[in-house]
């Protein structure tokens, strides 16, 4: 399911990694997003385009997988609108951890 997520952490014992040079003994807190599970499959070519380094060699791909697969292009709408309300959802959280 898409969501986000805050989970507090305990206190953390002086050992190792320090996130922003907190002082040992801080509190911790974990913002974790998820705009799909593993559970559910992304169409292969459509995760080629996420895989493409080139931001213009990424919209040839699309040009062309639109081309074969006019149908991709309501997959596509999905997957950015479930970006979006995850992204939207982790602005939201981030807002209430930092206030």
């Amino acid at each position: 399911a898409c969501g986000t997520q805050i989970d507090h952490l305990p206190a953390v014992a002086g050992r190792g990694w320090r996130p922003g040079g907190r002082d040992v003994g801080d509190p911790v807190g974990v913002v974790r997003a998820v705009s799909d599970t593993a559970a559910e499959a992304i169409p292969p070519d459509i995760a080629r385009l996420a895989g493409m380094p080139h931001a213009m060699r990424r919209v040839g791909a699309a040009m062309r997988l639109l081309w074969r697969r006019p149908g991709a292009i309501v997959e596509l709408a999905e997957l950015r609108d479930q970006a979006h309300h995850v992204a939207d959802g982790l602005a939201a959280r981030l807002v209430e951890l930092f206030a």
